[in-house]
């Protein structure tokens, strides 16, 4: 359901009573366990919900992989996931206060963040998550707040919509932290791109989202997808987080290279709507050649992706995905 390796996701397990960190962020399944076993013996096993302790522990959470990302210069990762798991527990009013201000005002540094509750009392989730007349840089809200109902502890009745739900979760790209004025105009020059490698794997899509946040006031914004000659792939774009009205474009032997141009996206005037780029990329073919490290199978295909002309950022990002535990 969530596939847990070097190769794709990182996890952290947050004890919803307490806030405290049962798994701290890992991309081993059985250091999941090893954790978890080790938390039981010395930790609460939760049986209440506290949304703002286990928010506020969170918050700190993705801030500290900022501190990482900024070191590194991150280009594109994996969107941070807040997976709320809560069955069989009510949320106190002063909870359910507390917990929708940090939506508002802690987690806006997080603006590709998106959270996913698993529950059996919709309506207090679908009021905890309704910004409808609420400014907000998490929009649309539909693509960001997912609420999947089930009162089952068995994974069985909902494993497929869970399943669906987080894969349908695009990675970023994201223009790199800049420091300074100097920085910000160098990483705007077409010259500086770097580059996120990343692996095609058959009859898997990959999908990727720039936040409307890095593109307010640019100009002239290139993304490009590249081969590296381990095969075939199309990649699709479109401005809908439904995936839908794309347009698609192909390599082969004449085209190495996938460009999507974009010239004045967001003006950044008052009233105009600015809205996130979305790609979708999938394999045609293999040539069978994927045999480095970062290879997961021989029949991978390896793509390099760029882009330039993106705003630099004022405020956070995050990366990781977090669940919490609140069950009996």
């Amino acid at each position: 359901m969530i596939d847990i390796s070097i190769y794709r996701s990182h996890i952290s397990v947050v004890n919803g009573q307490t806030g405290q960190f049962m798994v701290n962020r890992t991309n081993s399944i059985a250091n999941v366990f090893e954790q978890l076993l080790y938390q039981f013996v010395i930790f609460i096993d939760p049986s209440t919900l506290s949304l703002s302790a286990s928010f506020s522990s969170i918050v700190a959470h993705l801030s500290a992989q900022l501190d990482h990302e900024r070191s590194y210069r991150t280009v594109g990762a994996s969107s941070p996931v807040i997976m709320v798991i809560s069955q069989n527990q009510r949320v106190a009013q002063n909870d359910f206060e507390s917990a929708r201000r940090m939506l508002t005002t802690s987690f806006e540094q997080f603006p590709d963040l998106y959270f996913v509750f698993l529950t059996n009392d919709v309506a207090t989730f679908s009021q905890l998550t309704d910004f409808t007349s609420v400014d907000h840089s998490r929009f649309p809200f539909e693509e960001h707040y997912k609420i999947i109902e089930s009162s089952s502890v068995d994974p069985q009745p909902f494993t497929d919509l869970l399943s669906s739900t987080l894969k349908a979760i695009p990675q970023r790209l994201v223009a790199p932290f800049c420091r300074s004025a100097a920085n910000r105009d160098t990483w705007r020059n077409v010259n500086i791109r770097e580059d996120y490698e990343q692996y095609l794997s058959p009859n898997v899509e990959l999908r990727y989202r720039i936040n409307h946040r890095f593109l307010w006031n640019t100009g002239d914004v290139g993304i490009q997808f590249q081969n590296a000659n381990y095969g075939e792939f199309t990649v699709c774009g479109t401005m809908n987080h439904q995936f839908t009205d794309l347009a698609c474009h192909k390599t082969s032997a004449d085209v190495d290279t996938v460009w999507f141009n974009f010239t004045g996206l967001c003006s950044g005037e008052a009233g105009s709507e600015c809205r996130s780029l979305y790609f979708l990329v999938q394999m045609d073919e293999s040539n069978m050649r994927c045999l480095e490290d970062d290879c997961r199978y021989p029949d991978q295909v390896r793509i390099n992706i760029k882009h330039q002309g993106l705003r630099c950022p004022t405020d956070r990002n995050g990366v990781g995905r977090v669940v919490i535990l609140g069950n009996n």
